[in-house]
């Protein structure tokens, strides 16, 4: 079961480093991580986090809107299932295991 995680930002720099960092823990469970913002700023610091080179990527939106941003992402995501959450928000490590404890259940 693939997971795309699904960060939507917009002129987070300062932070989206630190959300990127709380996904660590959960690694094994990351297909890939999109990174969905319009602006520069927000992509450079995004991958200035090591270890994620293999499975970051960015997806540039038009600035519509999170709706928006999240159409696109989900248009383009490899994963199976997804996990949104913001550049500005950091979950809390270890918790991507037991929100697809119940969707491994037959």
């Amino acid at each position: 079961m693939g997971v795309s995680i699904l960060i939507t930002a917009y002129k987070e720099p300062l932070t989206v480093a630190h959300a990127l960092e709380a996904l660590r823990v959960d690694d094994t469970y990351i297909q890939e991580i999109l990174l969905i913002c319009p602006d520069e700023e927000t992509r450079r610091a995004g991958f200035e986090v090591k270890g994620w080179e293999e499975k970051l990527r960015w997806i540039q939106d038009e600035g519509k809107g999170k709706p928006s941003a999240l159409n696109k992402a989900v248009r383009e995501m490899k994963g199976d299932i997804a996990v949104c959450t913001d550049g500005d928000v950091w979950i809390e490590p270890g918790s991507i295991g037991p929100l697809l404890a119940p969707l491994e259940e037959e």
